[in-house]
């Protein structure tokens, strides 16, 4: 391979990218002032506060994250703070305030504008967050990027370097829909069952964040993450920040049952399918407690939401896809890589 000067940056790939970022940050002048390489940086707990603050940065790009004709101005808006939101629910965390910096074309409609600040002043309204500033600037494509401020609810955040072996894989929800949705986006042609149900998750997605305060504040979260480059992606960083491996089986993993039945129609496995789901917004977490006692923390906070175990924490570096118990190549059909693909 050649040396660096000569390599791309989707030849190094994403983990290359933010391993080096990390170790630039420990070799810095100005010294660690947060935690960095989880869904949000956690900051040191200010002074008289009982838990530490968390933020994260999220960017969305036209063209990449979103096409024309996928969204309303308005469900962009919305999206746009709910990506930021659910880094906040991976750590277990109440937001507080978010800034805003978006950069459009001076073409760009103002209805357009209107529409997306409206989507995302309600998106602020519906989970109490409040936006505090930001910038606007031209460029070719319009893209947005937010910063978020969260409040963590214990002592100790929920990370993605805190799994041991023989703690429980669960997830939340279910998966599959949130790229299933593409599909039937750009192929309008060809009709699917439930096309309506496919894309409501897409264009209307909801954080977690009440899921993770009360799996938190029981005490039932040792590592989590939320799905949004993939099952198969997110688990595998978990498992390589905390030195362990895992064992996934395919047959459990929750696929809503409008993804099967489309996925049926057209040939398709809906379990590889849905490992590779991104967008999903779904809690990914490791635990010493049963399912049971999951469920039970969540009644308790009147949430409905399921929970479903889907492997184990194991000793070792790899993850292991099985079936109803019998080993299967690691799923890669549609695997998203940042920088490899558009």
């Amino acid at each position: 391979m050649p040396g660096h000067g000569r390599r791309t940056i989707a030849e190094v790939g994403e983990q290359w990218l933010v391993e080096r970022i990390q170790r630039a940050v420990r070799h810095s002048a100005t010294g660690d002032v947060a935690v960095i390489g989880d869904d949000a940086a956690i900051l040191p707990a200010l002074r008289g506060a009982r838990h530490p603050m968390v933020v994260s940065t999220d960017v969305l790009v036209e063209g990449t994250h979103w096409r024309g004709g996928h969204l309303t101005p308005a469900q962009l808006g919305r999206r746009a703070l709910v990506a930021n939101l659910s880094d906040l629910a991976a750590m277990a965390a109440t937001p507080r305030w978010f800034m805003l910096g978006l950069a459009m074309p001076p073409s760009q409609p103002v209805a357009w504008f209107q529409g997306f600040l409206r989507g995302l002043m309600r998106a602020a309204d519906e989970f109490d967050c409040p936006l505090i500033g930001g910038d606007l600037v031209r460029a070719p494509v319009v893209s947005i990027s937010i910063t978020i401020c969260g409040q963590c609810h214990t002592a100790r955040p929920a990370r993605r370097d805190a799994a041991h072996p023989g703690d429980t894989v669960c997830l939340t929800g279910d998966i599959g829909r949130a790229r299933l949705a593409l599909d039937v986006l750009d192929d309008r042609s060809r009709p699917q069952r439930g096309g309506a149900r496919i894309i409501a998750k897409h264009r209307h997605p909801v954080p977690r964040l009440s899921e993770a305060s009360a799996l938190a504040r029981g005490g039932a979260v040792r590592a989590m993450i939320d799905i949004s480059d993939g099952l198969i992606s997110d688990i595998g960083w978990i498992c390589r920040l905390s030195g362990v491996g895992a064992e996934i089986d395919l047959a459990a993993l929750p696929v809503a049952p409008v993804v099967r039945r489309c996925l049926a129609d057209r040939g398709e496995d809906c379990m590889t399918w849905a490992a590779s789901s991104g967008e999903e917004f779904e809690l990914l977490l490791t635990t010493r407690r049963r399912p049971e006692d999951l469920r039970a923390l969540l009644r308790d906070e009147g949430i409905r939401t399921p929970i479903t175990p889907i492997g184990r924490i194991t000793s070792g570096r790899r993850v292991r896809w099985t079936r109803a118990g019998h080993p299967v190549a690691p799923p890669r059909n549609g695997l998203f890589r940042h920088f490899s693909q558009g």
